[in-house]
């Protein structure tokens, strides 16, 4: 990547923040809905430097794990802490300019959330012997992996305010995953089954010698 689109990948990285924070303050909602520049372009630009400087990143978590063992764990407290923490500090916040502050950086959809979410992804493929790797390949996880289609499909439903109570923390995740084990059991699995006996029988087609 040429050394000025790095520089504009920053400077998005920078502003989208304060833009998201002063559309909260102002109330503009809208301009902050999903779909807009302001809702992921910072976690797009993320995602591009994180592919250009992920070997410097890994070095830096790895001297960061060899003196503490517990640092492997970093990332995912973070992540959670600003997922699931900072929106319920957010939601008891009476005043405007902190709430928007913490909507901008935290939450979901915040540049703190997206940095944690990076180094979430480099601790995972890039270290093995621990105890955080031990976790993502346990069977719980392996099973929430074969889910993880049904998840994408059927989440943001639970994210809409029109379905009431339904969309409310903890609630909706709950009904995510009630509903992705249905899709996944009753729909997906069965699918997949079809097909792989019509993959058998394509291949089986090309190695049976023809008949004269």
């Amino acid at each position: 990547m040429k050394p000025y689109r790095v520089k504009i990948a920053w400077v998005i990285i920078l502003i989208i923040p304060i833009i998201r924070g002063i559309n909260f303050w102002n109330g503009h909602e809208a301009q902050n809905a999903e779909g807009t520049i302001f809702h992921r372009a910072d976690a797009l630009m993320m995602g591009c430097l994180l592919a250009i400087y992920r070997k410097r990143v890994t070095e830096w978590m790895s001297g960061l794990i060899e003196k503490n063992k517990l640092m492997i764990f970093l990332p995912a407290a973070g992540l959670f802490f600003t997922v699931v923490v900072l929106k319920l500090i957010s939601l008891k916040l009476n005043n405007p300019i902190e709430g928007a502050v913490i909507r901008a950086l935290g939450r979901s959809t915040g540049t703190l959330t997206c940095i944690f979410e990076c180094l979430v992804i480099v601790i995972s493929i890039s270290f093995t012997n621990n105890m955080w790797y031990q976790f993502l390949n346990s069977g719980v996880m392996n099973y929430i992996g074969k889910l993880s289609y049904s998840l994408y499909l059927w989440q943001q439903l639970f994210f809409s305010h029109q379905i009431g109570l339904l969309s409310k923390f903890p609630i909706n995740v709950f009904c995510i995953f009630a509903v992705a084990i249905f899709s996944y059991h009753i729909i997906e699995k069965p699918f997949l089954k079809i097909k792989s006996k019509f993959e058998m029988r394509r291949i089986s087609q090309r190695v049976t010698p023809q008949a004269a």
